[in-house]
């Protein structure tokens, strides 16, 4: 039987103090560099 893609699940992960890269642009990106740097 065919299933459809597998669902997605929150995820919190502390990362003060550690270097991200955040990946893609425009007003969704601008929002988590925001969040990343509050």
């Amino acid at each position: 039987m065919p299933q459809g893609p597998e669902p997605l699940l929150p995820l919190g992960l502390r990362l003060r103090g550690r270097r991200v890269v955040v990946v893609g642009g425009g007003p969704v990106a601008l929002r988590r560099v925001g969040a990343l740097i509050a």
